[in-house]
Parts: C-alpha cells; sequence; structure tokens
C-alpha cells in the first residue's frame, strides 16, 4: 500500500555546528550515500529553518531540520501474529517499534548482513513467534520498544551491537 510521505524532524545541536548538510544528512540517515542524500536535497525534499535546502548549508544549534520523504510502498499488515496477552482492556502482540536511531533486523539462524533490512524512526514489525532473527547496531545507536513474551535471545553475538535471537 502507497503511504502518505513522513516528515522527519529534528533540531539540529550544538555538537553538529559548523557540519554540512549534506555530510550531516549521510551521518543521520545512513542508509542512502552523500550521493542519494544530494539527490534528495535536489529534489527538494529537505528543509532548514522552512527553507528548501541545497545541502551546502554550514549548520548551527537550534535550525530545525525536516527530511520531507516521499510516499514509499510499505507491505501488507501481517494479519496473523502471536497474541501475548489479551483481555478487556489491553492487547499485546510480540512486535518491535522503532523509537529512535536505525534499526537493521534480518531472518535467520545466523548472522548475514546481506539479509538485514533497514527501519527508520517510526517503523513497526511484528514477528511471528518463534522466528529466528537477528539485529544489529550497524549505524549507531538505536531504540526500540519490544513487546513479547518469554524468552527472546537464544544466544548474542561475540560482536559489539549484534545480537541473534529467537521471538517467543
Amino acid at each position: 500500500m502507497l503511504n502518505r510521505g513522513y516528515a522527519y524532524a529534528t533540531i539540529i545541536s550544538s555538537r553538529y555546528d559548523g557540519q554540512t548538510l549534506l555530510s550531516h544528512m549521510a551521518s543521520l540517515y545512513p542508509h542512502s550515500t552523500q550521493q542519494a542524500w544530494q539527490q534528495k536535497l535536489n529534489n527538494g525534499e529537505v528543509t532548514l529553518n522552512g527553507v528548501i535546502a541545497t545541502g551546502d548549508e554550514s549548520l548551527t544549534s537550534g535550525q530545525a531540520l525536516v527530511w520531507n520523504r516521499p510516499s514509499w510502498i510499505e507491505p501488507d499488515v501481517p494479519q496473523h501474529f502471536e497474541v501475548l496477552f489479551d483481555d478487556p482492556h489491553l492487547l499485546a502482540v510480540n512486535v518491535y517499534t522503532v523509537i529512535s536511531g536505525v534499526f537493521y533486523i534480518g531472518l535467520g539462524d545466523r548472522f548475514d548482513p546481506e539479509k538485514l533490512e533497514v527501519y527508520p524512526p517510526g517503523s513497526v514489525i511484528v514477528l511471528a513467534g518463534n522466528t529466528s532473527h537477528f539485529h544489529w547496531a550497524k549505524s549507531g545507536e538505536y531504540i526500540t520498544q519490544v513487546s513479547a513474551q518469554g524468552p527472546s535471545c537464544d544466544g548474542s553475538s561475540s560482536e559489539p551491537g549484534k545480537h541473534l535471537g529467537r521471538s517467543r
């Protein structure tokens, strides 16, 4: 299904003072290269303080940055998912919600970077019960909210930031 797009908004912090907008976008959203970000900028998708940006701007703290991501096709919502708890007031299912950062997750018993899928903030990932999976903090810190039941990890990778698990 084609969604309506999304506006990713942030306020520039002082640690990015002097950095160019183009390099900031590529580091903030590493799923796209600098060349891809330049194309998004050329398409008018990024604004800085409400003005369409070029990428050459030098950032200063307090500026409002918005990436207006165009519509994209989203996969259908799973029709079958594991219900963890159900009463008249609450329904809980096995689900990841990406709060911040970029979340990389793949399906399988072994870590394979070729199978990773990228999920930006706001994404919701539903895993069926007993699904082998792995995730990686590939581009730095991320925060997810996980609703699941029972142990979620059959093992972890010896490499920092990588996790192997099985949903319950």
